[in-house]
């Protein structure tokens, strides 16, 4: 991206960027570019790359390296929006979207694929203590494709001059990294990568950065890089921010997690900031809503590291004293006090909750600070809670093929049927609904291609692999539908 220039990104300072990974993520909060043809119509715009990730129970760490994103076009061409090489923790991203990068000047036009090239992938397992294990013991699948994994969303998509285009990657790890071992005794790793074309509300989002500009109800944050990095902290903000709005249920904590006013925020402060993703008008002058703007849910303060996160179980639900019982993964119960300003999210979506979802049971995470120095009993004091509403549990139907495709129901066009066998199983039922995603995944030696498809385009006699959950008439009702391919 050197030498390219934005014209209505929102500036914080000259501070000096360290790193080419800091870079990309620093540009990442920007709006819209704007450079210009000899007409004065803009030639680029900005396109944003977030990862977020459905979890897998079987790793405690899923690092994933990556070394390139591009886009391309069905004539051939590529515009590079990333080249380096950056390790992040997909699994960290188990609740909420992360920045990776942003281009501010992309030549406009119509893209069909995003090109995703990684050059490792580390499979982390942890001891009961929640320790992950040394690294020589690290599982690393091989990478179909050479790594280069080529995503394509239903249909094209347009870079148009002067606005931004935010593009998220929800590596499914879940389906990506299947449950049976292969015979060499390692995992396999069959790329499942949705793509979505749009800022996603529904999403957490996490930027951690320095405050700017402060007012009484918004600032900008310079991001400094992903919260889900594995290659240590860089300190030094960019010069590229984003726009922070707050209303009156934002949670806003100090460094010792006690609930505080905007107003305690200085410039310079470091912080993270939890919310949704939109665009809007920054009143930069072109009336276009192209900025990107994060509706703050909890601002808290302190450097990347301050409030844990922890995962795992609630035990018993908060009594009058508003204390609640919680059992994080690998450690001890402990007591988590409810503040004035904590937050309670339902994971995946922009629903809140109150403490009456707090229930032995319901399982989620937790960010919070303990006193310091950490005294035995003290209890957690917490910003954000995050619970999974999903209860049912999951199926999964694999290596399966599709035996029959049951005629199309005019009355209810958007739920079919068809049935697969197995290796164990025959005529198994499988129903779709409006929901149910579909991808077809395509390998060979030197490529792998994910492309987003319809219930029209399966077919008797294809392999799938299935997921969902089971129905009382026993059909698995399914939420994704994996269609694979042999690539010429």
């Amino acid at each position: 991206m050197t030498g390219r220039r934005s014209t209505n990104l929102s500036r914080c300072s000259a501070a000096p960027i360290l790193t080419v990974a800091a870079t990309a993520l620093l540009l990442s909060a920007c709006g819209g570019s704007g450079d210009s043809s000899g007409d004065g119509a803009p030639t680029t715009g900005s396109v944003a790359v977030l990862f977020t990730d459905a979890p897998t129970d079987a790793f405690c760490e899923v690092n994933a390296t990556v070394t390139g994103i591009d886009l391309l076009s069905d004539g051939g061409g590529h515009t590079n929006l990333y080249s380096g090489e950056k390790t992040i923790d997909v699994l960290a991203m188990r609740n909420f979207s992360d920045f990776f990068t942003v281009d501010p000047a992309v030549p406009v036009g119509s893209y069909s694929k995003v090109r995703l090239t990684l050059s490792d992938l580390a499979l982390v397992e942890c001891d009961a203590d929640g320790t992950p294990e040394p690294q020589e013991g690290w599982d690393h699948p091989r990478l179909p494709g050479n790594g280069k994994l080529d995503l394509n969303p239903r249909g094209t998509f347009e870079v148009v001059g002067g606005e931004m285009l935010v593009i998220e990657l929800d590596l499914d790890m879940e389906k990506s990294l299947h449950a049976h071992e292969t015979g060499a005794g390692t995992w396999q790793f069959r790329p499942v990568v949705f793509v979505t074309i749009r800022p996603d509300d529904q999403h957490l989002v996490r930027v951690y950065g320095a405050a700017r500009n402060v007012g009484a109800t918004s600032f900008e944050l310079c991001p400094i890089e992903p919260v889900s990095t594995m290659d240590g902290h860089s300190m030094t903000p960019g010069t590229e921010c984003l726009d922070v709005y707050t209303d009156g249920a934002t949670g806003i904590f100090d460094e010792s997690g006690n609930p505080v006013a905007l107003a305690a925020l200085g410039n310079d402060d470091l912080l993270t900031a939890i919310g949704f993703l939109g665009l809007h008008d920054d009143a930069d002058g072109d009336t276009r809503d192209d900025d990107l703007r994060l509706d703050a849910a909890v601002l808290e303060y302190g450097e990347l590291g301050t409030y844990q996160r922890l995962a795992g179980g609630v035990l018993s639900a908060p009594g009058n004293n508003d204390l609640f019982v919680f059992e994080p993964l690998g450690l001890a119960p402990l007591d988590v006090r409810l503040q004035a300003g904590t937050r309670i999210f339902a994971i995946g979506s922009n629903v809140e909750l109150t403490s009456a979802a707090l229930q032995p049971g319901a399982i989620g995470e937790v960010d919070g600070v303990f006193t310091d120095p950490v005294t035995d009993g003290e209890p957690l004091k917490s910003s954000l809670v995050v619970l999974d509403q999903d209860t049912t549990p999951g199926v999964s139907v694999l290596g399966a093929t599709v035996a029959v495709i049951d005629p199309d129901d005019d009355a209810v066009p958007a739920t079919r049927r068809f049935e697969v066998d197995t290796a164990t199983t025959t005529a198994q039922c499988v129903r779709t609904d409006a929901d149910t995603r579909y991808l077809a995944i395509a390998e060979s030696a030197d490529s792998s291609e994910t492309t987003e498809i319809l219930f029209t385009d399966l077919a008797v006699g294809d392999d799938v692999d299935v997921y969902g959950s089971m129905e009382g008439d026993a059909c698995v009702l399914a939420d994704t539908v994996q269609k694979y391919v042999t690539a010429p």
